[in-house]
């Protein structure tokens, strides 16, 4: 004696369970990925002005889709510059924490008097980079490193719509259970 029938109880406890694992999801970061939006003349960069927070690591991207601190378009008074080109190497990965992606280590070991500006996307190549630097400048940096990975070095942009493939998104999912099959089937 069920005091709910169980053709309504199981259903209910169903809802529930996915209820309670799409809010573990989202506690976890899932249901809010880095976005990306596509651009003529890089392929595609990442949104500006995101705070995330991916796998329990912060992500910070600034107001010029960098993975790096705000910064002016010129130098502070009395700062050093450092414009940093690369791809998924340098711009960290979802699943590493801000202070520890390569960009934050460099700031820490050259101190405050530099600003260094992190301008890297995942599988991005030369092409990505000139076209980054046609349409930024080099934001006032009189020195440019760049991070070149061999499967990358010779990238030839396909300037393929971004919408619809889950390693390019450019919103949120609906939900943090549809991210995570994205995930899944992406990586099978």
């Amino acid at each position: 004696n069920w005091p709910i029938p169980l053709a309504i109880g199981l259903p209910l406890a169903a809802l529930l369970g996915l209820a309670l694992l799409e809010l573990g999801l989202r506690g976890l970061g899932l249901g809010h990925p880095p976005l990306l939006v596509e651009d003529r003349q890089m392929e595609y960069r990442f949104q500006p002005n995101q705070n995330l927070q991916r796998f329990g690591h912060p992500i910070r991207i600034n107001p010029w889709g960098m993975r790096s601190a705000r910064y002016g378009a010129r130098p502070a008074p009395g700062k050093r510059r450092l414009l940093l080109l690369g791809d998924s190497i340098l711009w960290g990965g979802a699943d590493t924490d801000q202070e520890r992606i390569a960009v934050s280590r460099l700031q820490r070991q050259l101190g405050s008097g530099w600003e260094l500006l992190n301008l890297a996307t995942p599988s991005w190549g030369p092409a990505n980079w000139l076209g980054a630097v046609r349409h930024f400048g080099l934001l006032g940096a009189p020195e440019v490193l760049l991070v070149i990975s061999s499967h990358d070095a010779d990238d030839d942009p396909s300037y393929a719509p971004l919408e619809g493939n889950p390693e390019t998104p450019t919103h949120d999912p609906p939900l943090a259970l549809i991210e995570l099959w994205q995930i899944g089937r992406a990586h099978v």
